[in-house]
């Protein structure tokens, strides 16, 4: 050690005391060389101090001096570094060195002094042995990152993930030349769980308790209450640690813990730690996408199982009969909807049922499921339609009591030979009717409340008296909520007007052209809600007359 009382670096008079060394002084933050003795200049083969004095200390040329340089000023307590390394002199022999640094201060101002020797045969014979292992080192150090590299490109579940986390903290160790550290990660398929990964260590089982409730409060991060569990976890080993907090998007991740006996984790070292955060960070945020991708995938397979069952429930054929004509059209604006519609034949009548759920997707379609099992008990006891609805709405009130949503129906059953329509209506849009006798449009405007609103409510029923080529339109609410580009909507008016100009053709062409109608004026523009429409044309009563 120097005594830094009687010495001054630049002085020329103390700096021949140490003249048995190759001596260089820099200064400290420039690492700019001040001052060189004839030693070095003789080690160095330099003619001439100026050919050094204002260089940079890499301009010296010895591997590691400059990163020996900067190590030496980011340690907190002892000043001093040493290492060999090798010099390549101008006819290319090889000058083994041994490097000693110190770093002291005199008048206010801070010195790297620098003794250099050539070290013996044996020695040089060590170093060489060092550098095999050094390069052996760094080829492994390669390999294990490589190895993580291709671990991570492959990635696809959560066992692929713990094989990440295990290997990144192995190359983090070789990388640090480190011995010991240990993974903690919230599990992100699972919220009570955790990831842990420990290389020559375990942790004690409290330490794994109270880790784990501190990343998994999310709250407010304690990290003084980290470092006291750590310190405590530590207490009785001769390790000295180092932690990296992992954060993303405000929420704690995980942590990174390597201990080594050091007691100095260098500026070098805290940087690589931070990489490796940084990639596992990476590895997290691949995994989460991945998982999001999964569920998003189990989402798309229920969604596909539940549409296939709820088109199993919308009619694809009419029935046929002697006195009836009809014609259906269904479009569910998501894979499954909410809109839904039945028939059911007897002898001398047809019932007919349509609803719409408020709502979409999969929570709509467990609805409509609802009322498809409702009504295909109900069509078998022979009810009228008030006594349907209100058998329904009972039945969806003990469902819905606690939900926002509700539903509107429509219930009508032909009778054949009365030659009349009796219907129900829960809060469904008004059907339009085009009467063939009276030539003009009536909305069928009676209504109750919708389904799931109030129990034991009672409909009230309906009877309409029907006449040859009188035609019924039944549709869901996703039918006039169409939009053009100018976002106007697709009224009622418009509805009325197509019926009235086509009332000479077949249930068929009348639908036709009602689809076409509904394309040519959206314009492209997205069905905002599920469509659902019934045509009845009906072809009883005195009058034989045919039409095109």
């Amino acid at each position: 050690m120097f005594d830094l009382e009687r010495f001054n670096p630049l002085n020329n008079n103390h700096f021949c005391e140490f003249c048995q060394y190759a001596l260089i002084i820099t200064d400290a933050d420039s690492k700019k060389i001040l001052k060189v003795n004839q030693v070095a200049l003789n080690l160095f083969e330099y003619e001439d101090d100026q050919d050094l004095v204002g260089n940079n200390i890499k301009f010296l040329g010895i591997r590691q001096i400059y990163e020996a340089s900067e190590e030496i000023n980011n340690q907190k307590n002892a000043k001093r570094y040493k290492f060999l390394s090798d010099y390549t002199l101008a006819n290319g022999d090889i000058l083994y060195v041994e490097v000693n640094l110190e770093q002291v201060s005199s008048s206010n101002n801070s010195y790297i002094i620098y003794r250099i020797s050539e070290i013996s045969e044996q020695c040089q014979y060590c170093y060489q042995k060092m550098q095999q292992k050094y390069f052996e080192d760094q080829y492994q150090s390669i390999h294990e990152v490589n190895k993580l590299s291709t671990i991570f490109a492959s990635m696809r579940d959560l066992e692929d993930f713990d094989k990440f986390s295990e290997q990144l903290l192995k190359t983090l160790l070789l990388r640090i030349d480190s011995t010991h550290g240990f993974i903690f990660l919230n599990n992100i398929f699972d919220d009570n769980s955790y990831i842990k990964k420990e290389f020559n260590y375990k942790l004690e089982g409290k330490s794994v308790r109270l880790i784990k409730r501190l990343i998994n409060s999310q709250g407010y991060f304690n990290r003084e209450e980290l470092d006291e569990i750590l310190e405590k976890e530590f207490s009785e080993t001769p390790f000295d640690f180092f932690v990296e907090v992992l954060r993303a998007e405000g929420k704690i991740l995980g942590i990174i813990v390597v201990m080594d006996m050091k007691k100095d984790y260098s500026k070098f070292v805290k940087e690589v730690i931070q990489a490796f955060s940084i990639y596992l960070k990476g590895g997290i945020t691949k995994i989460k996408i991945l998982k999001e991708e999964i569920e998003k995938n189990k989402l798309d397979k229920e969604i596909e199982i539940a549409s296939k069952i709820q088109n199993s429930f919308i009619p694809k054929q009419t029935p046929q009969l002697e006195d009836l004509e009809l014609a259906i059209y269904y479009n569910p604006a998501k894979e499954v909807g909410g809109d839904y519609f039945a028939f059911k034949q007897t002898n001398d009548k047809l019932n007919l049922f349509i609803s719409d759920v408020m709502g979409k997707g999969i929570p709509a379609a467990i609805i409509v499921a609802t009322v498809h099992s409702a009504l295909n008990i109900l069509s078998r006891l022979d009810k009228s339609p008030s006594e349907v609805l209100k058998n329904i709405n009972n039945n969806l009130y003990h469902d819905l009591k606690n939900s926002p949503t509700f539903v509107s129906a429509f219930y009508g059953s032909f009778d054949f030979v009365d030659k009349s329509f009796i219907y129900s209506n829960a809060a469904h849009n008004q059907p339009i009717l085009w009467s063939k006798k009276e030539k003009k449009i009536i909305n069928l405007a009676e209504r109750g409340i919708l389904c799931g609103v109030k129990e034991d409510y009672s409909y009230a029923k309906h009877r309409l008296k029907l006449n040859h080529g009188d035609i019924l339109l039944i549709y869901t609410d996703g039918l006039i909520d169409i939009q053009n580009k100018l976002g106007e909507r697709f009224t009622l008016n418009r509805l009325n007007q197509i019926l009235i100009e086509n009332n000479q053709l077949s249930a068929e062409d009348i639908k036709e052209k009602l689809v076409e109608e509904i394309y040519s004026f959206s314009e492209g523009i997205p069905f905002p809600d599920d469509i659902s429409l019934i045509i009845c044309k009906f072809l009883g009563g005195e009058s034989n007359e045919k039409y095109r």
